[in-house]
């Protein structure tokens, strides 16, 4: 076909050639091949001749291609059918343009060897061809390539990766597939390879995850098709990112409190500031990931701050649950004293109430400071008779 010729057209052009451009009688074709069983090889070829044999390339021409030697056996001749030919193929190439390129299907390990081509016309144009090329059929093939390798790329900016893979047969080429795909494809053929290029704008979700490339090659009847893979790991540098701090649970008024700083940052955090904020006032308090510090009701609010070379983020403030006051004193054996009240009390650890106007002694039962409990003293009057 006409896009089969382009094809190798552009590959004689990009590759090095064997023969020489100014000789009279010379071809062009790769000094070698390498195939995948179970497809087709294109044979890019081309060819010179003597300016006054020119006359004679008409339709009587046909291409043949014979092995080991310009005298070895004839595997293919364009002009018979395919039974009749050693190797199943298509010249499609136009011979009258000097074109001999030729497409062999379905190849075995079993066909390596070297070709050479031969212009046979019904006049006087006749003409073996000593150069060759040397065709390897292989039961397997590179995995495709990624480009450029695994960089590291900061949030927001594009990205353009490439994959490409060999392609030996152009009537077959191997379907290119990106996983997960997370962007733009454009695919691309060429003479003996295709490419697939992801665009995309580089995320933190992106940042860690495995990108991968396969390459699918559909092989001819009697063989199963084959699959490569590669694969990178996308690196995405960004600035800290939900920024929060933590604790474990209620606090007793007066011990000790750790506050943990918890971010998304890549790279790292290498800064952490902590901060009380203690009424209108903000005070730095630590410079660690971890902070630990005595609480009180009243010094209880706290808020981090996170730093990498990317940029900055301050988490929302935390109040710390203070479970128990300062006047919630106890006695040394953990049990509250005695006491009498003549009027309400309030404990944040549990609640008191008497209603009478002139309570009696009421002595705290043993109770555990942290659970909360409503306690009623009921006074009733007794009349002695006089």
């Amino acid at each position: 076909s006409d896009a089969v010729s382009l094809i190798a057209g552009i590959y004689v052009a990009a590759i090095v050639l064997s023969g020489g451009l100014c000789q009279n009688w010379a071809s062009f074709m790769p000094q070698r091949l390498e195939g995948l069983s179970g497809t087709c090889v294109m044979i890019p070829c081309t060819f010179s001749i003597l300016p006054t044999f020119d006359q004679y390339l008409d339709d009587t021409c046909v291409a043949i291609w014979k092995t080991g030697s310009t005298s070895g056996p004839t595997v293919f001749n364009s002009g018979l059918t395919a039974n009749r030919n050693t190797l199943q193929g298509n010249l499609t190439g136009n011979l009258r343009a000097k074109n001999c390129t030729t497409v062999f299907h379905n190849m075995s390990p079993k066909d390596d060897n070297t070709y050479y081509f031969r212009v046979q016309c019904n006049n006087d144009l006749k003409y073996n061809f000593p150069t060759n090329v040397q065709i390897t059929i292989t039961d397997s093939l590179p995995k495709p390539a990624i480009t450029p390798p695994p960089v590291e790329v900061e949030e927001g900016d594009p990205v353009r990766l490439e994959c490409s893979a060999v392609a030996p047969c152009p009537l077959l080429p191997p379907a290119l597939t990106w996983t997960p795909a997370i962007g733009d494809v454009k695919e691309n053929q060429q003479s003996a390879s295709v490419s697939s290029v992801l665009n995309f704008t580089a995320s933190r979700l992106h940042n860690g995850q495995r990108l991968q490339c396969s390459a699918l090659y559909r092989r001819q009847a009697g063989h199963s098709d084959l699959q490569y893979e590669n694969n990178l790991t996308l690196r995405i540098l960004y600035p800290p990112n939900n920024t929060s701090v933590s604790h474990s649970g209620p606090v007793i008024e007066g011990t000790s409190v750790n506050l943990t700083c918890n971010t998304d940052a890549n790279p790292a955090v290498d800064e952490f500031t902590w901060y009380k904020v203690d009424g209108g006032q903000v005070v730095a308090v630590g410079f660690h990931a971890l902070l630990s510090t005595n609480v009180s009701e009243a010094d209880s609010r706290f808020f981090c701050q996170v730093s990498n070379r990317y940029g900055s983020q301050n988490s929302s403030t935390t109040q710390i649950d203070v479970q128990c006051e300062s006047e919630c004193d106890r006695n040394t054996d953990g049990k509250y004293p005695p006491s009498t009240w003549t009027e309400h009390i309030r404990v944040r650890a549990f609640f008191v109430q008497f209603l009478p106007r002139e309570p009696q002694s009421l002595s705290n039962p043993t109770v555990p400071y942290w659970r909360a409990s409503l306690f009623l003293c009921s006074v009733r009057a007794v009349r002695t008779p006089p």
